[in-house]
């Protein structure tokens, strides 16, 4: 069920002066249960349901999605959003419903009650910043904004590996070796004088200010009377010190298949679609 788009979505750029360009709009999603009743409304965000994008913008800029199954809307979306950093170039969100959707249990975000939230998410999450920073460091090698949301990832990574640690600790060490991707890929070598700042000002207290941060978005928050696992200094100090090996993932994906339950996890996220086939699989020196 779909409502049909306002005028203005694609008139975003009159408010404006006429040098200024709207390359992406959108608008809300309202998700619907089976019976018709709303579950929630979500504005803009990672997905791609209601946005429209100019195809010389795209084009201009070589937006293709990567080819990962999980949360490549969100890098598409980020990228797109780090690239319309300046006056000539704008996005606009809109206020009407523009996708109504019913939610599907079976989905790739939904099956095994919910298994993604927990496995792949954080994942691709990582993946697909990851590929954004890269390609929009190519056009915006100096963006302010581009900087703030290379922390900005990072937090989001401690918050979830924090929950993820708490509510599915069967895939902690999974999480674990993903953050420390994400550090070691992406933070680190875009590390600048206010990144050291940030960290020179961290005390055990920053912890409790961070999740009342995110605290907004339901994903995101603890259990209620739940405290973190790990404070954000000691997390950090963690970073800094444990030794990264990218092979390493496969270790903790050997170690996950040695449960009948959790293989049997995997085999699904390779049927439902969200992971590659074989994806825990090592490959050899010659790539098979």
């Amino acid at each position: 069920m779909r409502s049909s788009l306002p005028r203005r979505l694609g008139g975003c750029a009159s408010s404006w002066s006429e040098t200024t360009r709207c390359n992406a709009a959108g608008g809300r999603i309202e998700v619907r249960d089976a019976s018709g009743e709303t579950l929630s409304q979500i504005a803009w965000g990672a997905s791609m349901d209601g946005k429209l994008f100019r195809r010389s913008f795209v084009e201009h800029y070589r937006l293709r999605f990567n080819g990962s199954r999980a949360n490549e809307d969100y890098g598409f979306n980020l990228a797109v959003d780090l690239l319309c950093d300046n006056d000539g170039e704008k996005t606009q969100e809109v206020a009407d419903i523009l996708v109504r959707v019913h939610k599907n249990p079976h989905s790739i975000t939904a099956f095994n009650d919910g298994q993604f939230r927990w496995d792949q998410r954080l994942c691709g999450l990582v993946d697909n910043s990851i590929w954004a920073f890269d390609l929009v460091k190519g056009y915006r090698p100096e963006s302010p904004l581009l900087r703030v949301h290379i922390l900005r990832v990072l937090l989001i990574c401690y918050v979830c590996w924090c929950n993820i640690r708490v509510c599915a600790p069967e895939f902690a060490n999974q999480a674990w070796e993903y953050v420390k991707k994400y550090y070691h890929a992406c933070y680190l070598p875009n590390r600048i004088p206010a990144y050291e700042s940030m960290e020179r000002k961290v005390r055990p207290e920053t912890t409790g200010e961070i999740f009342k941060t995110f605290g907004k978005f339901k994903t995101l928050r603890l259990p209620e009377g739940v405290e973190p696992p790990l404070g954000f200094d000691e997390f950090l100090e963690r970073m800094r010190s444990e030794d990264y090996d990218p092979e390493r993932i496969y270790d903790v994906w050997e170690e996950m298949a040695s449960s009948p339950e959790m293989r049997a996890r995997m085999v699904a996220n390779e049927e439902c679609g969200v992971c590659q086939r074989d994806y825990a699989r090592r490959r050899g020196a010659d790539g098979a």
